[in-house]
């Protein structure tokens, strides 16, 4: 149990890439209503939600649309792997100063969606709890929503012992090994249908 809670945390926690969101949280959380911990609470708690949604859901989902277990892996493989260009090409998700009328709700869009659980999240998400019993799939959500919310909470700490190339450059490092879980993904999703056939 606790090597399926490892293996579904890091790989969550590297396509969630908490800490691409701490430039854009690091100015928000200044001028959002209740600060630096309201909206961290905010973008945990629901970024939580909609995974453990889709951990239930998605997989009777597929299933009723005929999915395969083997196309989703490639399918969510492809998906993961060009996030993962993009965060290895880019090194960080642009950011700009919002206006009040633009930050009411921002926790939940765009910080806990689509920035943390976005279509990589989700779609691996699915593909654990398909591999994993669902209670090791919840309890690593839970444990990944603790860790974002550390992150966020502590973004300013962050930002200033990183640096703007640190985080460019950590960054970088979880686009390369979410790039390695894409391709595995997808060889696994081959091996199945070769073996199926």
């Amino acid at each position: 149990m606790l090597e399926g809670i490892l293996y579904c945390t890091v790989a969550l926690f590297v396509i969630i890439d908490p800490f691409a969101s701490v430039p854009l949280f690091h100015i928000v959380s200044s001028e959002y209503p209740g600060g630096a911990k309201r909206l961290a609470w905010e973008a945990s708690l629901y970024t939580f939600i909609i995974l453990v949604v889709f951990s239930f859901l998605g997989g009777p989902l597929f299933d009723y649309l005929g999915v395969s277990m083997e196309s989703l892996k490639i399918a969510g493989g492809a998906l993961l792997f060009s996030i993962a260009l993009g965060l290895m090409k880019e090194g960080e998700k642009p950011f700009r100063r919002m206006s009040p009328p633009e930050l009411e709700g921002f926790g939940v869009v765009p910080l806990a969606t689509p920035m943390l659980a976005g279509p990589g999240a989700i779609s691996t998400t699915i593909i654990l709890s398909k591999e994993f019993p669902l209670y090791v799939v919840i309890l690593s959500l839970l444990i990944q929503s603790l860790l974002i919310f550390v992150i966020l909470y502590f973004s300013s700490a962050i930002t200033r012992i990183l640096g703007e190339k640190g985080s460019r450059a950590m960054t970088r490092i979880l686009g390369l090994i979410t790039a390695s879980i894409a391709v595995q993904f997808m060889v696994d999703g081959l091996k199945g249908i070769i073996q199926s056939s």
